[in-house]
């Protein structure tokens, strides 16, 4: 009897490393998992970036920016990456612009109360300025 080795039965199959949850794809290896993504394309972005990393999962936050991915945090209303609104009795409005991050393990943050302004400060200090919904779109537009 000729018996094919297991190892020539699989070679022509290509193994997925992610995976379908809900309404979300989660990239894993191994059993190790890596991050989540909202679409099939994300996922195979970020598996094609992890192979080119040796799935270094220190690498992770890095590969997402690479990839694109730019999520829109529930409490985000303004539509705008990392900006939020902040109420302040400060100021007539009675709110305020804040464009927050983590660096370094600490929370990074600058306010303005026009987000013009705050718009020039960011990219002034070469952070990412991105609208993330159709109306921040329009809106950054007159900026």
């Amino acid at each position: 009897m000729n018996e094919i080795p297991l190892k020539e039965l699989f070679q022509d199959k290509k193994v997925k490393n992610y995976t379908k949850y809900n309404d979300k794809y989660l990239v894993r290896r191994n059993n190790v998992y890596y991050t989540r993504c909202n679409t099939e394309q994300e996922a195979k972005k970020v598996v094609e970036l992890l192979k080119k990393y040796d799935w270094d999962k220190s690498k992770i936050e890095q590969i997402k920016e690479e990839a694109g991915i730019v999520r829109l945090n529930k409490n985000n209303t303004t539509g705008f990456y990392n900006v939020s609104i902040y109420p302040s009795q400060q100021y007539k409005r009675g709110f305020t612009y804040a464009y927050s991050f983590m660096k370094n393990k600490k929370n990074t943050r600058i306010k303005n109360t026009s987000l013009k302004q705050l718009k020039h400060n960011v990219i002034q200090k070469g952070w990412l300025w991105k609208p993330l919904t159709d109306d921040a779109r329009f809106i950054d537009e007159y900026l």
